[in-house]
């Protein structure tokens, strides 16, 4: 096989050696230490001299990608080796003193190179003669232990078989990481020797079967899919419960189902006199309030997609966004001053004071009983992040992924008609897609402070006492702020009394401090403390984790496993799976992944594309 690559039989072990090691490497640019027997002919009698003439080298590898695939960087391997076999006086043990030196003047770090590979293949019989009977000895146990080496690679034959040993230091690694990687090195040999060729698909064998079973178990979600839009979850629910109390804001005002739905159609009936059409941008530019839910209600029944602005957005960055898309309404409040949206309007902008509208009696209704416009695939949403650019860049939903995780969210967390959510995220912000949708769909409650309570711990304190609040869905840091004010109180026990109502905590949007979960857990002993992760490019979130126990090994909280319908990868820069314990970056695919990103092809398809290989569209994060 090594002849008909072109390469040396220890060549092609050092090779594949590269290969496994670059998957399981930070970078696939790194060194190993061959060893090398250099008797020199000093001499007459030097080969009567018995004792290690063994130097070391260290073989550069680039791993660069090649047109010819493993063969080409095993070609590139076995030159780069004969050309350091050539400069061999200078070993590596002098090259890593000299490497270590410029270190200690620089930074005072070595750079230590601890893997080895040797091979005595080509050598020719080098054992002694001892003069036994055959079969009189046999190796039952071998190691070897060279300081500063984690790994050593040891390849011989014997009897027309070929030995390859790998002997390692324990402590270095991860339980079952080296056999993980030993076996893959078999696996490969192993193919190459079956298929008499080393082709490009030799890179399926590196990763371990035991790693794939993992992703495979793990992305194993595959669930029931509604085809209902966001909308109709609320509607449905109107009309079993229209009694129930589904908005409450701080000021006191309480809506029933029925009195939220028919404000809502009344939205929707002013954008239909108006020409709203199916999938049209409709901006929403107001303080937190009832007004957000039928604004967002009534713009999703009328067929158009809702953009979420904020009131405390720059003018100019309120005005970009309306002239990326295009909008010809705004829906807002009269609390809310034209001019908040930037000076540079088209005089064609049509505004509507939504909290003064909809409660008018003697306005159109719109007939909620028509065969609906829109389906699963029109839009929902469109939510504008800050982008690297800085630019805007926004993000483009459909009804079908945000329906999916939140009928999701309130079946696995068992959420019912009688829970209620505080609702302290931004309407820009995509958690507060389920804080309305998601609550409303179960026939709970969506608790509305106002804008000027958002950052105070005590009065969210006291509107979860008032109200009951079951639910908690916010960031890390504002939970933080919870607990911090909770345990600062003169009567801590009942000011930890007064939030015990909730029992359901979702955490996302950012990294969880490692004591916060037991510290929630000190005010709320029966609260569920879930962990969330994903991206607002993912339908609100993709992934979770149940905090049951925080271990003391931990050094960050674990991200957990796919929601239903949805598949998380860690993957290299070829897009192949990594092994267990391997940094790589993160794919989400599945039903929730964005249409794309707003009038931005470009971006669209350099963040979400069709693996080459399986064919499934991905997410990169």
């Amino acid at each position: 096989l090594a002849e008909q690559l072109g390469l040396t039989p220890t060549s092609l072990l050092a090779a594949t050696f590269a290969e496994v090691l670059s998957k399981w490497s930070q970078s696939p640019h790194f060194g190993i230490i061959v060893t090398v027997f250099n008797r020199l002919p000093l001499h007459p009698d030097v080969h009567a001299v018995v004792g290690d003439f063994t130097v070391t080298l260290l073989l550069e590898c680039q791993g660069k990608a090649s047109e010819e695939g493993f063969e080409g960087r095993a070609k590139e391997l076995q030159r780069q080796l004969w050309q350091d076999l050539d400069h061999e006086l200078f070993t590596g043990t002098e090259f890593q003193r000299a490497i270590s030196a410029a270190s200690k003047a620089d930074r005072a770090a070595d750079v230590p190179f601890p893997v080895v590979f040797t091979s005595t293949l080509g050598l020719g019989h080098t054992s002694f003669a001892l003069h036994l009977d055959a079969g009189a000895m046999e190796t039952t146990a071998e190691i070897s232990q060279t300081p500063q080496v984690a790994l050593d690679f040891q390849a011989s034959e014997d009897g027309g078989s070929l030995i390859v040993v790998w002997d390692y230091v324990s402590q270095w690694f991860p339980e079952g990481l080296v056999e993980d990687m030993h076996a893959c090195y078999m696996t490969c040999l192993s193919h190459m020797l079956i298929n008499h060729a080393a082709g490009e698909d030799l890179q399926k064998s590196i990763v371990p079967a035991r790693c794939t079973e993992l992703v495979r178990q793990a992305n194993a979600t595959a669930g029931p899919r509604s085809d209902a839009c966001l909308h109709e979850l609320f509607l449905s629910q109107s009309e079993a419960t229209p009694l129930a109390e589904a908005v409450v804001t701080q000021d006191g005002t309480r809506l029933t189902y029925a009195e939220t739905r028919v404000r809502s159609l009344r939205v929707a009936a002013w954008l239909e006199a108006r020409g709203v059409r199916v999938n049209e941008l409709v901006a929403i530019l107001m303080r937190k309030g009832w007004e957000q839910v039928v604004g967002c209600l009534g713009v999703l029944i009328s067929g158009g997609a809702y953009v979420p602005l904020s009131v405390e957005w720059p003018a100019m960055r309120v005005s970009e966004v309306l002239a990326q898309t295009a909008s010809r309404f705004v829906l807002s409040h009269s609390h809310v001053s034209r001019s908040d949206a930037g000076s540079a309007l088209s005089s064609e902008l049509q505004w509507l004071e939504v909290d003064r509208f909809s409660v008018r009696r003697n306005v159109a209704v719109y007939d909620a009983s028509k065969a609906r416009q829109e389906g699963v695939s029109d839009l929902a949403y469109v939510i504008f992040t800050s982008g690297s650019t800085g630019k805007p860049k926004g993000v483009v939903l459909d009804h079908f992924g945000p329906v999916n995780t939140l009928l999701d969210m309130n079946s696995r967390w068992g959420l019912r008609a009688s829970d209620r959510v505080l609702c302290l995220s931004a309407l820009h912000f995509d958690l507060s897609v389920y804080d309305l949708f998601g609550m409303l769909a179960v026939g709970g409650c969506v608790v509305m402070p106002d804008e000027d309570s958002l950052r105070d711990p005590e009065e969210w304190s006291e509107m979860i006492e008032r109200e009951g609040v079951t639910v908690w869905n916010t960031v890390p840091a504002m939970m933080q702020m919870l607990v911090e004010h909770t345990r600062g109180s003169v009567d801590w026990r009942s000011a930890a009394r007064a939030i015990r109502s909730l029992r359901t905590v979702w955490l996302s949007g950012d990294r969880i401090p490692l004591e916060l979960p037991d510290r929630i857990r000190e005010l709320l002993p029966s609260a569920q403390v879930v962990s969330l992760g994903g991206a607002t490019e993912a339908s609100v979130w993709s992934i979770f984790y149940e905090i049951c126990a925080v271990e003391p090994s931990w050094e960050s909280i674990p991200y957990g496993k796919a929601l239903l319908n949805q598949t998380f990868y860690v993957l290299d820069g070829a897009l192949d799976l990594c092994p267990v314990w391997v940094t790589g970056e993160l794919y989400i695919g599945g039903i929730g992944l964005a249409i794309g990103y707003w009038a931005d092809a470009e971006q669209s398809s350099r963040r979400f594309f069709a693996h080459p290989r399986t064919g499934e569209r991905l997410y990169h994060t």
